[in-house]
């Protein structure tokens, strides 16, 4: 065995052990309690394995792919949040080899950070040539940042894992020699990006602005450093490539539309006063939460009386400290060694630099200064910018953008700090420097908040303790006689009934409501609200059934006889 393949399997196992290592810090709760106590809460995270629950039940003809069973009668009910379909590329297995449903969607999350991972540190490591401990810690420092760490109640950000398998996979593409395999990668490359987008609308567009972002800061690099004709020559030269990619783009772009505009057309743009509630503010720049291992003692103090945004984890977001120092330490060594030796200068310094104007638009973006902000622009210019509400979100991306650009300026200056005509001691400084700075970015990702609100013991229980459906039942509402729960817990619980026992329910929850719904169980006048639902929707009270989740009794013509 030659020794290139022997240190490529060596890398390969040292990614692995890292990630092992990281994914248990991670998902410590999930993982030490044996997925007993599983990230998020009994909101969002539940909903969400409904949503991957329901691309299972497409894929075996019992529902329709846009239209999940629950707020019956409507259809179309799928484009009220993310769709989550590319994930079932892992979900699905899981389920089929015995996972529950919720056991499988926190395993998925797991593997899709594994998936991240090495396709990270194999972006950095084959494609910007960096050292393997570098790319490792960049790795590591991008797939369980700090703010991710937040985040688990809202697992579809989870999705900005895939962006390095499809910069790999575009990158493949141009790099193509022969034009089957330009069409093919081209294609699939295209599918990808199409997917990413279709599967979280947040992290596609999100990663769809950071990358014009960049091409339009490599572009104005290209005019001023007379570039220009290299970089038309490249455009006419990838001209078969580009072109599969937006023909694979668009494959994916038609369910994208008939999912979402009908939505579009129910519910027009958010206003941006809603935008506003959900921004940061100047000072969150530097918010990385009251929890962070190394910050969190610091962020109490400096934010005193506010201290709420330490814990309203949509501002809490932001790149931590020491990141931000390497970023600005890498971009003044490689500005500096230019000016020294203009001969060192290469396309990955130049892509880092481009990155690190990324990273800074990236960070004020979202920022709300008084009534408004630098949001109104793509507001007014980029499509889809009016349906996202918390732009604060895009932390998330960028958490992304700013490892890569870390690592391409230091592909450019790496070799000469560690060139073998310096010194042993020379040498040995460097590498000892970078070394406790990459121990102190990977630390300072460590976020030790709480996160962990689903207790899949009682939630398996609790569903084993529903019984059948009586047989004349067609449809049903949740109803509760007990102690009353919040309306995303029970609308959500009948959702789960509804999947479990294929038949399609009157509640829900998701990102959007269907106008003229609102089905509170814990209301006083909820029966009212059902029979203004049935009414409105002209739905037949004939095998309408009612299951309430306290007493586990189904209830037959609930609301009377035929109407």
């Amino acid at each position: 065995m030659s020794s290139r393949p022997r240190s490529a399997i060596v890398e390969t196992w040292a990614a692995a052990a890292t990630w092992c290592l990281a994914a248990l810090v991670f998902f410590r709760r999930p993982l030490t309690t044996g997925l007993d106590r599983l990230g998020g809460d009994v909101g969002d995270m539940r909903l969400i394995a409904v949503l991957h629950e329901h691309w299972l039940r497409v894929l075996l003809g019992d529902a329709a792919w846009r239209s999940p069973t629950f707020f019956a009668p409507r259809d179309g009910v799928l484009g009220y949040s993310d769709t989550f379909v590319l994930n079932s590329v892992l979900y699905v297995p899981l389920r089929a080899i015995g996972f529950d449903r919720l056991a499988a969607v926190q395993w998925t999350y797991i593997l899709l950070s594994c998936i991240g991972f090495m396709a990270t540190f194999r972006l950095l490591r084959g494609r910007l040539t960096l050292p393997t401990w570098v790319a490792l810690v960049l790795s590591t420092v991008f797939c369980f940042a700090n703010n991710l760490a937040q985040k688990p109640n809202h697992p579809q950000l989870y999705s900005v894992y895939w962006l390095p398998v499809v910069i790999l996979a575009v990158m493949a593409a141009w790099s193509a020699t022969s034009l089957r395999r330009r069409l093919v990668f081209g294609l699939g490359s295209g599918v990808m990006i199409g997917l990413v987008l279709y599967s979280g609308f947040y992290v596609g567009w999100f990663a769809a602005l950071a990358a014009m972002l960049t091409a339009a800061a490599m572009a104005s690099f290209s005019v001023r450093r007379g570039a220009l004709p290299i970089a038309r020559r490249w455009l006419r030269s990838k001209a078969t490539v580009l072109a599969a990619q937006a023909l694979g783009f668009v494959m994916v772009l038609v369910p994208f539309l008939l999912t979402f505009l009908p939505v579009l057309r129910e519910f027009g743009e958010r206003g941006y006063e809603e935008v506003g509630r959900y921004a940061p503010l100047p000072g969150d720049v530097v918010n990385v939460g009251g929890q962070n291992l190394l910050w969190g003692a610091a962020m109490r103090r400096l934010f005193g009386a506010d201290s709420h945004r330490l814990v309203n984890n949509e501002v809490s977001l932001a790149i931590t400290p020491m990141v931000w120092m390497t970023l600005v330490a890498a971009v003044l060594a490689v500005v500096g060694w230019r000016r020294r030796d203009r001969s060192v200068r290469t396309g990955a310094g130049d892509l880092g630099l481009c990155l690190s104007c990324v990273v800074v638009v990236l960070t004020w973006l979202p920022v709300q200064f008084g009534s408004t902000g630098l949001w109104i622009i793509p507001r007014a210019v980029i499509p889809g910018a009016s349906g996202l509400r918390a732009i604060g979100r895009m932390q998330i991306v960028n958490s992304l953008v700013v490892c890569l650009a870390i690592g391409a300026l230091l592909s450019e200056v790496l070799p000469a700090w560690t060139s073998p005509v310096s010194s042993d001691r020379h040498r040995r400084r460097w590498t000892g420097a970078l070394a406790a700075v990459g121990l102190l970015l990977v630390i300072e990702q460590v976020n030790l908040v709480e996160t962990s609100g689903i207790d899949r013991s009682d939630e398996l229980r609790w569903m084993a303790q529903v019984p059948n459906p009586p047989a004349e039942c067609r449809a049903f509402f949740i109803v509760d006689s007990g102690p009353q729960v919040p309306i995303f817990q029970s609308n959500i619980d009948a959702m789960i009934i509804s999947q479990d026992h294929d038949l399609p329910t009157l509640n829900g929850y998701s990102g959007q409501i269907p106008r003229g719904w609102w089905l509170d169980p814990a209301d006083a006048a909820y029966l009212d609200s059902v029979r203004s639902w049935v009414d409105l929707t002209r739905f037949p009270v004939d095998g309408l059934c009612s299951f309430d989740r306290s007493t586990k009794q189904w209830a037959t013509q609930p609301l009377g006889v035929s109407n």
